[in-house]
């Protein structure tokens, strides 16, 4: 837990990569009156914020569920080998990701520069996650 207020709170997640390096885990919560005047802390959406990382299913138990995973996607397929070299993922590994962990939407970002064409990454991943869509710059999501 890196913060906690009465709305929010924020959570470190272990990522894969060459460097240490962490997402985040961000959870919305509200308060609910008992009958016993007393209060209850009740989560009502939480997301997820995944980049710099190789494929790793370690996250899972910590992002099962999430209404919106934001997940590096720097490759494609056909660069997979690069791809764990470098300790980055494949737009179809975030797929994976988000389909085992049965999230709601998938955001892809991070991309390869030598990946010009953004809507290659959304036809790797969409087969897998049909919930996915590209992050572009000043695009904005409904979370």
């Amino acid at each position: 837990m890196i913060y906690e207020d009465r709305t929010v709170s924020v959570e470190t997640i272990p990522l894969k990569h060459g460097v240490p390096t962490c997402g985040f885990l961000f959870k919305e919560t509200h308060r609910i009156r008992k009958e016993d005047g007393s209060f209850d802390r009740v989560t009502t959406k939480r997301y997820a914020y995944c980049s710099d990382t190789q494929y790793s299913e370690k996250i899972l138990p910590i992002i099962e569920g999430v209404s919106t995973l934001y997940h590096e996607s720097t490759f494609l397929q056909s660069m997979a080998e690069r791809s764990k070299e470098v300790k980055h993922s494949t737009a179809a590994d975030a797929a994976t990701i988000a389909q085992k962990a049965k999230v709601g939407k998938l955001i892809l970002g991070h991309y390869s520069a030598r990946v010009e064409d953004h809507s290659l990454f959304l036809n790797e991943a969409k087969p897998i996650f049909g919930n996915t869509v590209l992050a572009e710059e000043n695009l904005v999501f409904d979370l």
